[in-house]
């Protein structure tokens, strides 16, 4: 659901510079597919309180993803920040693990998407709809064991 969100906005962002196509369709289908990937990702990673972590973080991702664009002025960079920020609530939180720890994920994963833009385009954009869900679970594989005591 992520893949297909991710390049439908992207290509809604491309098709501002033709003529020919109407961007409108392909944004909205990958608006319309935001709420689907945050309530899989609720539900599969069995949250206590699922429907709240789907709407907050499809606010979180709507608010953070217009100011990363406004900011940045870039839309994958704001895609990304979105789905992390989103992610972060979204995705149950393990037994110790700090929600903060999960946003320096969401931070680091947009960073690195912001960078990798600058110097590879092209692969960024390919990789970038992997980056964000994969930052929150490093951080959150990072944080388990120092948590842990071991």
């Amino acid at each position: 659901m992520l893949l297909i969100s991710y390049w439908s906005i992207v290509l809604a962002f491309a098709a501002r510079s033709t003529d020919d196509v109407d961007p409108f369709g392909p944004f909205a289908l990958g608006l319309a597919l935001v709420p689907f990937v945050y309530l899989i990702l609720a539900f599969v990673s069995v949250h206590r309180s699922a429907p709240a972590a789907v709407m907050a973080g499809m606010g979180l991702a709507l608010v953070v993803g217009a100011i990363m664009l406004f900011l940045s002025g870039n839309p994958v960079v704001a895609v990304v920040a979105g789905y992390a920020s989103g992610g972060v609530v979204a995705l149950r939180p393990e037994p110790g693990v700090q929600l903060r720890r999960r946003a320096v994920g969401a931070v680091a994963g947009t960073v690195l998407v912001w960078i990798l833009l600058a110097v590879a385009e092209p692969v960024a954009i390919f990789f970038a709809p992997a980056i964000p869900l994969t930052a929150i679970g490093m951080s959150d594989g990072l944080a388990a064991p120092s948590d842990a005591g071991e």
